[in-house]
C-alpha cells in the first residue's frame, strides 16, 4: 500500500505521466491485501490541484476547469490514474 512523502510523489508521477528518467510503475505490493490475503485488482489514483495564479494556469488551460468565486476565477485540475494487477 502507498505510504509517505516519495509514495506521494510516485503517484504524481504516474498520473502526470512525467518524462523523467526513471520509469514509474505500480508494484504488486501497491494493491491492497487484506488479513486473510484477498488482494484488490485495481486501485485509482484521484489528483485534484487549486489555487493556480493566472500565469499558471496559462499552461494547463486546457485541462482546467474554471469557476467563479467573490468575482475571480477559480482554476481547478482534476488527474487521475487506474491501475489494474
Amino acid at each position: 500500500m502507498i505510504r509517505g512523502k516519495t509514495a506521494i510523489i510516485d503517484a504524481l508521477k504516474l498520473v502526470l505521466l512525467t518524462q523523467s528518467n526513471e520509469y514509474i510503475r505500480p508494484a504488486e505490493d501497491d494493491f491492497y491485501t487484506d488479513e486473510t490475503g484477498n488482494s484488490v485488482t485495481e486501485f485509482r489514483i484521484d489528483c485534484v490541484l487549486e489555487k493556480f495564479t493566472d500565469n499558471e494556469a496559462k499552461n494547463f488551460i486546457e485541462y482546467l476547469t474554471f469557476t467563479k468565486e467573490n468575482g475571480s476565477l477559480k482554476y481547478t485540475l482534476k488527474l487521475y490514474f487506474r491501475a489494474y494487477g
